[in-house]
Order: structure tokens, then sequence, then C-alpha cells
């Protein structure tokens, strides 16, 4: 069904309420509810990081041509990698390193990017989930004494991470003047989280 935004919303608040269903399947995992009341235990917060790991792996291949377009306001940081993050902190969990590297992916579920305009509403939904692990780095400290080398550098942002979120903002404003760019931004993104939420619920 075609969107159709208010002349007064932002493109962000499209996207917030095209992706809002998606977006509370998720949240409403499982594992990361437990995560959140402090009751996951060590055996499913490793699977859940390799869970995380087989789509957060493929999803960066897929933006990965994009991210030199000056439309998306940000250059490839390896530092930034979440899937380098994640397969450090199962490498500092006890993971077999062949385990790591050969943890199941979400490749042939993942929506087609064709444009710069699908690269940011996917890249949307990934940028600001990487500002949203502040409080689970924090609980994971307080709950299983894992901090940032000892498990958690996914869940804990790095400063590039909010220049690389206004970065991602801006140029969601941008585009989102524009009704065909906006439709794809408004697509990839809920395609996104649709993906990520039957990913996740699947394990």
């Amino acid at each position: 069904m075609l969107h159709v935004s208010s002349p007064t919303m932002s493109s962000r608040d499209a996207l917030r309420q095209r992706t809002g269903a998606a977006h509370q399947r998720l949240h409403e995992q499982k594992d990361f509810i437990a995560l959140r009341q402090g009751t996951l235990a060590r055996p499913r917060y490793v699977r859940l990081l390799r869970r995380l790991l087989g789509i957060h792996a493929p999803i960066e291949e897929l933006l990965a041509p994009y991210e030199a377009s000056p439309e998306i306001g940000w250059h490839a940081d390896p530092a930034a990698s979440r899937s380098a993050r994640l397969r450090q902190d199962l490498a500092a969990l006890g993971e077999d390193p062949d385990a790591i590297w050969s943890a199941p992916r979400a490749d042939q579920l993942l929506p087609p990017i064709h444009s710069v305009a699908a690269a940011l509403g996917c890249a949307w939904v990934v940028e600001g989930s990487a500002l949203g692990g502040r409080l689970l780095a924090l609980l994971l400290r307080s709950t299983m004494g894992i901090g940032v080398e000892s498990g958690a550098a996914f869940f804990t942002p790095l400063p590039s991470q909010s220049e690389r979120w206004h970065a991602c903002c801006a140029s969601i404003e941008a585009l989102g003047a524009y009704p065909r760019q906006m439709a794809e931004m408004l697509g990839a993104a809920e395609a996104t989280f649709e993906v990520f939420a039957n990913w996740m619920e699947a394990a």
C-alpha cells in the first residue's frame, strides 16, 4: 500500500510510523526481553550474538557499495563494523573461531537494495539499533559482569556512531523530499525490520 505522509511529518517520523509494528515484534523477541529483564543466561546470550551476526554480516555487505555515495553522508569505517564487534564478543566469550565464521546467515532473506534511497532505509534500521544498545550494555555489565572487552562490544556504541546516525538522519530528510526516494526508503526500512524480526523469532 502506498504510504502518504502528511506535509508536516518528517521523513524519520514517516519511517517510524511505517515500521512500528515490525519494530515492536523485534522488541518482543524472547531473548531480547530476557536481556532487558536481566534474566538471560550466558549460553542464550552467546546464541543471541550468533544469531545477530548472521544478519548483521550480510547487511553490511549489502550496504557497503553505497557507503561511498555523497548522498549517504559517511564512509565505510572498519572500526564501526557491527559484525566485527559481534565476532570480537563471541571470541571473548570462548566461542570457537570456526563456529563464529560458520554461523548461519540470512543472506537469502534480505530485501533487494538497488538504490541509495533503499540503502538509507536499511541503514536507518541498523544505525538506530546501534545507538539503542547503550542500556543493554549497562545491563550486561550489572547482571552478567560482561563489559566491552569481555563480550558486550556489540551493544556498546563507538563515539563515531553518533556521527554516523546524524549523517544518516540528515540524508534521510534530504532524500525524503522526493516521493520516489521516500517510497524506496520506506519499503526498505519496513522490509529490513521484518527480516530482523523473522530471523530472530526463528531462532
